[in-house]
C-alpha cells in the first residue's frame, strides 16, 4: 500500500551545507550566538523588514520568554482554536488565559469577541496566524491601540506569509515564528522573535541567556537556555533561500485542492483574504457529515486505510481539553463547530501531481460511498 505523509520537511543535500558544517566543526562553536545564528537573524530581518530578530531554541521558548514581559496574574486573550503551545506559554508565566472564539471563515481570532472579553486586568492579546494565513490584523491593531494593551502574534505557522504585500513579522509589538521540522523553514528545532521595539529586543537578549546582561555575569531577569544551535542555523540559512518558492508551491497545491474538492457537498475551506498570501503550513478542510455523507472521523479513517496521513488540527480545541474543562467556562460556538469538522490534508512543496491526485480521488471516492455517519 502506498504511503502519503501529512508533511515532509524540505532539507538540503549534504553537499549543499558541507562547507558550513566543516567551518562550524573546525571552530568548535556549536551554539552561544555563533556566526551562523547571527546571520540567520540578519537574513530573516531583511526579509521581514523589522529592526530586530532574536533567534531561539524553539518557537515555544520564544513565545514563553516574550510573554514573560507581562505583569504576573494579568489576563492574556488567546484563541482556543490553536496549538497547545500558545496557551502553555501563557500559563508558564503565571498569566491567565482568556479564550475567545474565531471568525468562522478565516478560522482566526474574532475581534468582536476579543473586544467583549477585555477587562481592566487584560495585559495583552495573543493572536494566531492559523495554518499560515494572516488573521484580521488591522481590526486587532485598532482594538489593542484603543484599549491600551499589547498585541503579540503567534506566527508559528506563518513564515513567508504576506499581508498587503508585506511579509508577516512586522505587526504588533512582536511576532514569534517556529522553525521546527513541520514548518516552511525547517531547522530541526528553533524559533525567532521579530520586533521593532528596542525594549523587547533588550529584554529577549538576556532572557534567552539565563537572564545575564550583555557585558557581565550579573543576572538581570529570570531566563533560560534559549539559544539556537549553529547546526540548526545552518539548515535555516540554506532553506531561507527558497522560502518564496516554497510558499508559491504550497499555494499552487492549495488551489488544486480547492478546485477539485470545492464541488463536493459538505466540504469547506479556510478563507484567505484577497490582500493576503497564506504560507499554507497546513491545508485544512471542514467536513459537514450531513452533506458529505460521512463524518470527519470516518473520512480520516478511510484515508488512513488508503495510506494517506491526515490530522484533525485543532480537535479538541483548547477549552475542551481535560486540563481546561473544569476551570474554563467558555462557550465558543465557532471554535466548537470547527473542532468537530476540521481535517488537515497532506501538503509539502515536492508533493507530486500523482500524490495529489491520489488524495483528491480518495476523498471523492469517500463522498460517493454509502458509509453511515
Amino acid at each position: 500500500m502506498r504511503k502519503i505523509c501529512l508533511v515532509k520537511p524540505r532539507l538540503p543535500r549534504l553537499e549543499e551545507i558541507e562547507v558550513d558544517l566543516r567551518e562550524m566543526l573546525d571552530s568548535g562553536r556549536l551554539s552561544n550566538f555563533g556566526p551562523f545564528s547571527r546571520e540567520l537573524e540578519k537574513r530573516i530581518g531583511a526579509m521581514t523588514g523589522v529592526k530586530h530578530v532574536i533567534s531561539m531554541s524553539s518557537g515555544t521558548t520564544a513565545l514563553t520568554l516574550l510573554l514573560n514581559m507581562l505583569p504576573k496574574g494579568s489576563e492574556v486573550i488567546v484563541p482556543s482554536f490553536t496549538f497547545l503551545a500558545s496557551v502553555q506559554a501563557v500559563l508558564w508565566n503565571s498569566l491567565i488565559p482568556v479564550f475567545v472564539d474565531v471568525d468562522i471563515e478565516s478560522q482566526t481570532m474574532c475581534p468582536s469577541d476579543v473586544a467583549s472579553k477585555i477587562t481592566l486586568n487584560t495585559s495583552a492579546i495573543l493572536a494566531v496566524n492559523t495554518f499560515g494565513s494572516p488573521c484580521l490584523i488591522e481590526e486587532l491593531e485598532a482594538l489593542a491601540d484603543e484599549r491600551g494593551i499589547e498585541l503579540f502574534f503567534d506566527s508559528a505557522h506563518a513564515i513567508g506569509a504576506r499581508h498587503d504585500g508585506r511579509y508577516l513579522g512586522c505587526y504588533g509589538k512582536a511576532e514569534v515564528f517556529s522553525l521546527s521540522a513541520t514548518k516552511l523553514l525547517p531547522c530541526g528545532e528553533g524559533g525567532v522573535i521579530t520586533t521593532n521595539s528596542d525594549a523587547v529586543y533588550a529584554a529577549m537578549l538576556n532572557r534567552r541567556n539565563y537572564g545575564f546582561t550583555a557585558d557581565s555575569r550579573d543576572c538581570e531577569n529570570l531566563g533560560m537556555n534559549g539559544k539556537l544551535t549553529e547546526f540548526c542555523a545552518i539548515l535555516g540559512l540554506k532553506e531561507i533561500e527558497s522560502i518564496d518558492d516554497e510558499v508559491v508551491k504550497r499555494n499552487r497545491i492549495a488551489r488544486q485542492y480547492r478546485e477539485a474538492l470545492g464541488c463536493l457537498p459538505g466540504i469547506g475551506f479556510q478563507s484567505v483574504r484577497m490582500n493576503d498570501i497564506s504560507a499554507y503550513k497546513d491545508f485544512t478542510i471542514t467536513v459537514d457529515s450531513r452533506s458529505f455523507g460521512i463524518s470527519r472521523n470516518n473520512l480520516k479513517g478511510a484515508l488512513a486505510d488508503r495510506g494517506i496521513e491526515t490530522e484533525a488540527y485543532f480537535s479538541p480545541p483548547l477549552h475542551q481539553m481535560k486540563y481546561f474543562r473544569e476551570s474554563v467556562a467558555s462557550k465558543l460556538p465557532n471554535t466548537e463547530a470547527l473542532g468537530r469538522q476540521v481535517l488537515s490534508l497532506p501538503i509539502y512543496s515536492d508533493m507530486t501531481a500523482d500524490e495529489l491526485e491520489y488524495v483528491i480521488d480518495s476523498i471523492v471516492c469517500c463522498c460517493r460511498s454509502d458509509v453511515l455517519v
